[in-house]
C-alpha cells in the first residue's frame, strides 16, 4: 500500500517495522504485562501497578509517533500528497465502524475496573473474531481452525522466546544482579 502510494520499498518496510514496535507500549500489550508481572514478583524496588506501566508508556509513544510523523514528512517530500476530502473521511469511518469503538471500550473497561488488563487481550481477540467471522465475513467458519493454528504458531514462537529470555536465571542474573531472595523467585519461574 505504501509502495503503491509512491514511497520507496525500503522506507515502507522501515515504516511498518517501526510503527509495529509502538504497539509494545500501548494497551493491551502482552510483553509489557509480562514485564510488569515478573518485575513485581522479583521485587525490583519501586512498587508499581500494571496500569501505571501503561500510563508511563503514553508519553514515549506520543513522542515516538511525533518523531515518526516529522521524519516521514521531511524524508518523503517528493511523494504526491492526496487532497483532504470529508467524503473520504466519512467513507473511512464507515469502513472502520466496528474497529473504532474497540479502543474506547477496552480502555474504558480497564480504567473503570470492569475487567483487568490481562483480560483485555482475550476480550479484544473475541471481539475481532466476531467481527471478522460474522459481520465482515472475511473468514469463514471452515477457515477458522487454520487461521487459529497459524496465529498460535506465530504468537507461540515469539512468546516462547520472551519467556525463555525473561525466566532464564543465568541471563537474568548476569543482567540484573539480585539478592538471594530475589534470585529464588527467578529460579521458581524457570
Amino acid at each position: 500500500m505504501l509502495v503503491k502510494a509512491g514511497y520507496n520499498e525500503r522506507f515502507s518496510l522501515g515504516m511498518v517495522t517501526t510503527s509495529g514496535s509502538l504497539g509494545v507500549l500501548i494497551v493491551p500489550s502482552v510483553p509489557l504485562i509480562l514485564y510488569g508481572v515478573i518485575a513485581q514478583q522479583i521485587d525490583v524496588g519501586v512498587s508499581f501497578t500494571i496500569p501505571q506501566l501503561f500510563l508511563a508508556g503514553m508519553v514515549p509513544v506520543l513522542l515516538m509517533l511525533l518523531a515518526l510523523i516529522v521524519y516521514t514528512m521531511w524524508s518523503q517530500k517528493g511523494v504526491e500528497r492526496t487532497a483532504f476530502s470529508f467524503h473520504a473521511v466519512k467513507v473511512a469511518f464507515w469502513d472502520a465502524r466496528y474497529e473504532i469503538p474497540l479502543p474506547f471500550v477496552i480502555l474504558g473497561a480497564i480504567y473503570s475496573g470492569y475487567f483487568a488488563i490481562s483480560e483485555a487481550a482475550a476480550i479484544t481477540a473475541l471481539y475481532v473474531l466476531i467481527v471478522e467471522v460474522f459481520l465482515y465475513r472475511e473468514v469463514s467458519l471452515r477457515q477458522l481452525p487454520s487461521v487459529i493454528r497459524e496465529a498460535m504458531v506465530m504468537v507461540g514462537s515469539r512468546a516462547h522466546r520472551i519467556f525463555r529470555r525473561c525466566t532464564n536465571p543465568s541471563i537474568s542474573l548476569r543482567i540484573y544482579p539480585r539478592t538471594r531472595k530475589q534470585s529464588d523467585c527467578v529460579f521458581d519461574l524457570a
